[in-house]
């Protein structure tokens, strides 16, 4: 504190440190503390794919897959959104390149509002019959809300997938439509 009661800081360097090594430690100490995006991911516990047990599970693992080698999402790090924990290990494709996450929409929009906007896949729905079955997927994006100066109109986009039994294993035939926003 100086005479006058105003705070004046000051930094007494040691002999033979120049400011430039004190503005590159502050530097490095501030980056330690930001993580991106993709570095909060990484801590996220991924989801590991099981069997399926039900057909449901077996036709939502074989949409998804078709849908992730189409390059429908991207990124080794696949956000699903599992609003009413309607998805379990079993509804996932075994893919030894990609780690699953599954999320509640809070918890993704924490995620865009902490580290930036970010795509992730959303099953829509899906329906089984004895031996057709659909399932439609959405790609949404969460958006941050504290890098934003007013509301942003953004759709998602969506493929809805027919799969079909032959044989007595399902098999996805392709995409009945799309609807890209």
């Amino acid at each position: 504190m100086s005479v006058n009661g105003s705070f004046e800081p000051s930094l007494r360097l040691r002999s033979g440190l120049g400011p430039s090594i004190v503005f590159t430690v502050a530097a490095l100490l501030s980056s330690a503390c930001t993580q991106t995006l993709t570095q909060a991911l990484a801590r996220l516990p991924s989801v590991q794919p099981a069997s399926p047990i039900t057909v449901a599970d077996t036709v939502i693992a074989a949409v998804l897959l078709e849908a992730l080698t189409t390059q429908y999402g991207h990124g080794p790090r696949v956000i699903i959104a599992n609003a009413q924990e309607e998805l379990s290990p079993a509804s996932l494709p075994p893919v030894d390149t990609l780690a699953f996450l599954l999320l509640n929409p809070d918890r993704i929009q924490q995620l865009a509002d902490e580290y930036g906007d970010l795509s992730y896949l959303r099953i829509l729905r899906w329906t089984v019959s004895d031996s057709v079955a659909t399932v439609s997927i959405g790609v949404f994006g969460a958006f941050s809300r504290a890098r934003t100066n007013g509301p942003i109109v953004d759709g998602p986009s969506a493929c809805e997938w027919r799969v079909a039994r032959r044989g007595g294993q399902w098999r996805v035939q392709g995409t009945t439509m799309c609807v890209v926003s």
